[in-house]
């Protein structure tokens, strides 16, 4: 077990990016304190170590993608729809980065800040953030702290954040995923525990409450590839060029439990997700297009698939959702635990 610390590079407008390091015997896992990005994940497959996630090797390469790739997304992840919401009877008018929604954060989001180093040992690290009162439309002043920490079989990403005001506060992390290192992941064995996700209208924004998955293509509750059913005659798949969905984590939030499980039948690495996290988010990177990936090599079109645990998205403006919201005096706290089984 060992931490260590390296320049990364510098953004554009100078300001330098670490890389933290933690080397364990299940996996090593690499994180950029711009954005607190999880930037590599290696773990033993059948036929040698395999780097599971989609990256870049430098600065301009990250600052030139627009995927989010690995990066701690916020101050709420995914989509507020027409830009804004109400709270506690205040109008609230955010950037619009995604046609007539706010994506991701906004225009600055998490994913675009550098944390700096607050802690660390052998096995775990801490960054932290500011994040103003007034930061891309949001109220209220956030104090966060993100916890990448080794456990056994693989590792953690945790977070705890305060407020001085009533203010919305979801984030995720949105790492995209290749259990074979390269290649489509369209041959992936994918399973959800999840009875019901919520359809999305022509904007990606849910249309209302979960249905039930059974009987349609979003049923992954036994395993199945992810190519299986991706181009059925459906018209949700059809809205978002595949799988962008929200899938309603069985179980009580707040409690750590499964979520997900992942399988590459090239490199025989299992992963598994669980999380406290009432949603999860499928994108099977169906617009995914990074030209100087790892490597130097374009990752495009089903390369790679996204699973980010979230409060479903717009919960702001569906009052039936759980809202994630920070109130003063009150921390947040979630987690997310990724673990691989050796092939």
């Amino acid at each position: 077990m060992a931490f260590s610390i390296s320049p990364f590079g510098q953004t554009q407008d100078g300001q330098p990016v670490d890389r933290c390091t933690l080397t364990g015997p299940d996996c090593t896992i690499s994180v950029l304190t711009w954005g607190a990005t999880l930037q590599s994940v290696v773990v033993p497959g059948k036929n040698g170590p395999v780097d599971v996630t989609v990256g870049c090797d430098d600065m301009p390469s990250y600052e030139g993608q627009t995927c989010y790739l690995g990066a701690f997304v916020g101050r709420v992840a995914n989509r507020i729809s027409t830009g804004g919401f109400t709270l506690d009877g205040t109008r609230y008018d955010l950037y619009k980065n995604d046609g007539p929604n706010t994506l991701h954060g906004g225009r600055i989001g998490y994913d675009k800040r550098i944390f700096r180093l607050l802690d660390h040992t052998e096995t775990s690290f801490r960054l932290g953030l500011e994040s103003p009162d007034g930061e891309e439309g949001f109220p209220g002043r956030v104090e966060l702290a993100v916890e990448y920490a080794l456990v056994d079989g693989g590792f953690t990403l945790s977070w705890t954040a305060s407020s001085d005001k009533l203010t919305p506060f979801a984030p995720t992390c949105h790492a995209y995923w290749n259990l074979s290192g390269k290649g489509t992941v369209h041959d992936h064995e994918l399973t959800l525990f999840a009875d019901s996700y919520t359809p999305i209208d022509e904007h990606m924004d849910p249309l209302g409450h979960p249905l039930p998955v059974e009987g349609t293509p979003f049923d992954f509750r036994t395993a199945k590839t992810i190519g299986r059913d991706i181009g059925a005659e459906d018209a949700q798949l059809k809205l978002a060029n595949g799988y962008d969905h929200n899938f309603a984590v069985n179980g009580s939030a707040d409690t750590l439990r499964p979520a997900a499980k992942l399988y590459s039948p090239v490199s025989g690495i299992q992963m598994s997700l669980d999380t406290t996290l009432p949603g999860i988010q499928i994108y099977t990177g169906n617009f995914l297009n990074v030209e100087n990936a790892r490597g130097g090599v374009s990752v495009g079109e089903g390369e790679g698939v996204a699973m980010e645990p979230q409060y479903y998205p717009d919960f702001l403006n569906c009052p039936d959702f759980a809202a994630g919201l920070l109130s003063p005096g009150k921390a947040q706290h979630h987690c997310i635990r990724w673990t691989f089984d050796r092939p």
